[in-house]
């Protein structure tokens, strides 16, 4: 949610997507392994399984990328389209 995250924070996630590969290794990891007090997952470890069990989220954060995206790459049309209606104006 972008009250949560920022662009940058975003755009982490995005360029840190773990592949499907990686995925499918620790689900099998994690169904292999007993899990207690003294065996415990590493920190990266966990945050994956975290990012796992939310639904859809690969998905959620492409499209959280692709509306950051959009807005600066409108901006920077729009930027483009003034310049250009102003110097139409001017030579008129």
């Amino acid at each position: 949610d972008i009250q949560w995250l920022n662009r940058d924070q975003i755009e982490l996630l995005m360029m840190n997507l773990p592949a499907k590969e990686e995925l499918e290794l620790l689900r099998r990891a994690q169904t292999e392994h007993t899990i207690d007090e003294l065996n415990v997952w590493d920190i990266p470890e966990d945050f994956l399984f975290d990012l796992m069990g939310i639904p859809e989220y690969e998905l959620r954060v492409q499209v959280w990328n692709f509306e950051n995206l959009s807005q600066e790459r409108f901006d920077g049309v729009n930027d483009a389209q003034t310049a250009l209606s102003s110097g139409c104006n001017a030579i008129l």
